[in-house]
């Protein structure tokens, strides 16, 4: 009986490895041009945070219209930024080693270590976010007037 290999150990075989579903050549990046394979993984990643500021501008636009509290809503908004900001450093802390260590493990050919690594950044993910959202929740008011807020922006700062 012939043993069937998952793996793609002769780098010179660039066939497909159905344990992954892809294909070894599209996964290597050890060859090609530096500036072409910068763009190819920047790029996404460019776009991403694109979208995260014209999100950003058309908030604040949206809540700059609101007419006579827009003075305190953009001010609760911004009281809120801090607070944003350390959610997504918790988010990129989580995503960029977690991918960082299961890259690692696919150049040492470690696909289970590689799954390994990226099971439990995301479920450190969603630990450490259901911990911050459980304590902003219940210190929002508190951590929102320490950070700036007063009596007119607060519910805007809360609510948002």
């Amino acid at each position: 009986m012939k043993e069937t290999t998952y793996m793609n150990t002769d780098p010179k075989n660039n066939t497909e490895n159905p344990a992954l579903g892809t294909s070894s050549a599209k996964g290597d990046f050890s060859k090609g041009k530096i500036p072409f394979l910068i763009l190819k993984l920047g790029l996404p990643i460019m776009l991403a945070e694109l979208v995260v500021v014209l999100y950003n501008i058309v908030d604040r636009a949206y809540i700059g219209h609101m007419g006579d509290n827009s003075t305190y809503a953009i001010t609760g908004l911004g009281v809120c930024f801090p607070l944003i900001t350390l959610i997504s450093a918790f988010a990129n802390l989580c995503s960029t080693g977690g991918t960082t260590l299961a890259t690692i493990a696919r150049g040492e050919k470690d696909d289970a270590k590689a799954q390994r690594m990226l099971s439990t950044s995301f479920t450190l993910l969603l630990l450490i976010g259901a911990t911050l959202t459980v304590l902003l929740f219940a210190f929002a008011p508190w951590l929102l007037e320490l950070l700036g807020g007063d009596e007119f922006s607060l519910p805007y700062a809360v609510g948002y």
